[in-house]
């Protein structure tokens, strides 16, 4: 044993290598430690990585805003069209009444005439049936007029 060597500790090149050995594994855990403590010191790239989690969470709440105002307007949408339902339903029954009693109080001249026109009409196209059905339609309302009075 040499002097300055610690019992047990031997010399020569097997005890060279694994000294080497033990410094480079000292070496890299200090870097590592080096760059550990360095990651907390940078005050820049810390805010960075804060300012994109918030991003992140920003889109990710707002896309959740949106699917949720998407779901509540579906539903208010249903809830209003289920709502209006009955009275549509009963405006259009009531048209129908009011339509067939205003047609059966016609004059028979009226109504052929009419009927006439909505054939002709139907050859033609869409415009002329609905210009045709309103000159018939103020026919009848003239027509009416005149015999109230």
């Amino acid at each position: 044993m040499t002097a300055g060597q610690p019992e047990g500790s031997t010399t020569g090149p097997a005890a060279d290598a694994e000294l080497r050995e033990d410094i480079e594994r000292t070496r890299q855990e200090l870097g590592e430690t080096v760059e550990a403590l360095a990651a907390k010191t940078d005050v820049k790239t810390r805010a960075r990585k804060k300012v994109g989690q918030a991003k992140e969470q920003a889109t990710a709440r707002a896309a959740q805003a949106k699917e949720q105002a998407t779901a509540r307007a579906a539903a208010a949408r249903q809830k209003a069209l289920s709502a209006a339902r009955p009275a549509a339903e009963h405006v259009q029954g009531t048209a129908e009444v009011a339509g067939t009693e205003a047609w059966q109080a016609l004059p028979g001249r009226v109504q052929n005439a009419a009927k006439q026109a909505t054939v002709t009409a139907r050859r033609a196209n869409p415009g002329v049936l609905a210009a045709i059905a309103a000159a018939a339609l103020l026919a009848a309302i003239a027509i009416m007029r005149r015999s109230r009075k």
